[in-house]
């Protein structure tokens, strides 16, 4: 993907990534292959089947979406409905995506004030779809770290990943699938030494604690104090 043409969108968190803006264009590449798509974020897996997708009746919408109550963000956004949804699981119809020019009116926020949003492209389609959209129910399993929500997906949105640490079932569940699938196992459940992980030894040691493994504590306590003298200096 040419990534020279999402260069004037605004990027909020450093460590965040304008690949997240190659969502509002992959109606345009996959038009040619099909009518609609299941776009999911990257830090997902599926552990159920997702044969439902194919019986949601979008009701001429072109994004069927998980939404949120969060009033602050749609007053921040001067959103006209009460309707904020997740762009991180969307159900979309690709022609009537192209129909509404829902690309187009996204570009149209290229160069636009960082300081107007607190998302990426989230807060962007939200601003252009404003409520015009299909609620879907909520689908994620373990749902706030709450073990007795049972769905078909994981999405590990927070800071700390499976692919660098392990800290709980959740994630002794991605390492599982990584173990079985083409790619090279991950056999260390401990971040990298890095200074820049220095926080997620200190959630290590908590969850070691938990656990009664003293020894494994201590050490995760060592790193934590050594690497957060290191990032701090």
């Amino acid at each position: 993907m040419d990534m020279s043409i999402y260069q004037n969108f605004h990027i909020k968190v450093a460590r965040f990534s304008r690949v997240t803006y190659i969502r509002i264009v992959m109606p345009w590449i996959l038009r040619n292959y099909t009518d609609h798509y299941l776009y999911l974020d990257s830090d997902m897996i599926c552990v159920g089947s997702l044969k439902q997708f194919l019986t949601t009746d979008l009701e001429g919408k072109a994004i069927g979406a998980l939404t949120y109550h969060t009033p602050d963000r749609v007053a921040f956004l001067k959103m006209k409905q009460d309707v904020y949804f997740s762009d991180g699981l969307m159900w979309i119809d690709v022609n009537e995506w192209i129909r509404e020019k829902i690309t187009e009116r996204v570009f149209s926020y290229q160069g636009a004030d960082p300081r107007r949003f607190k998302g990426q492209t989230q807060d962007l389609l939200n601003l252009v779809i404003d409520g015009n959209m299909k609620t879907i129910p909520n689908l994620f399993h373990h749902k706030n770290k709450d073990f007795s929500v049972q769905g078909i997906l994981i999405h590990y949105s927070g800071r700390d990943k499976p692919w660098e640490l392990v800290l709980d079932s959740d994630d002794e569940l991605w390492r599982h699938y990584l173990d079985i699938s083409f790619w090279e196992s991950m056999p260390n459940p401990l971040p990298p030494k890095k200074p820049s992980y220095y926080h997620s030894f200190k959630k290590m040691a908590e969850v070691y604690g938990e656990r009664g493994e003293t020894w494994k504590r201590i050490q995760c306590l060592f790193w934590y104090s050594v690497l957060k003298i290191r990032y701090k200096l």
